[in-house]
């Protein structure tokens, strides 16, 4: 014998198909709930960066100098906006109407590999809203 709540679920399937979560439940929301969860085609992009330097390389100053470099040839031209240091940041666009896509990653990870103190250079496209970079 089914419960009160086991029959209402039933009613509610049958009236509402659609609302039936599966399990790919992006499917099932309409694009007014996508947008607002950036989810689908307004999932916004980043790149995440994790950088391994040679400390024989490195002197006193370096990483100040480093990151005005990194500002001025790859941030502000770009519209960037940057979060974290230069060994391990977060970049996304300055602006919700643009796209960070993997042509911008090259360029950053070819930014970063030009620099000879570099050893390891780990530069992904990222889920901006998911926490997981």
């Amino acid at each position: 014998m089914k419960t009160n709540k086991e029959k209402l679920q039933e009613e509610i399937a049958k009236a509402y198909p659609h609302l039936i979560p599966t399990r790919d439940c992006k499917k099932h929301r309409s694009l007014r709930l996508q947008k607002k969860l950036k989810l689908g085609k307004f999932t916004e992009y980043g790149i995440s960066s994790k950088i391994n330097f040679n400390l024989a390389h490195v002197s006193e100053g370096y990483w100040d100098e480093l990151t005005v470099r990194f500002q001025d040839e790859i941030i502000t031209p770009n519209k960037f906006i940057m979060g974290g240091t230069v060994l391990d940041c977060f970049i996304t666009a300055e602006d919700s109407n643009m796209v960070i896509d993997e042509d911008m990653r090259r360029k950053v990870a070819a930014w970063f590999s030009a620099i000879p103190a570099v050893v390891d250079v780990k530069v992904k496209l990222v889920d901006a809203w998911s926490f997981n970079a």
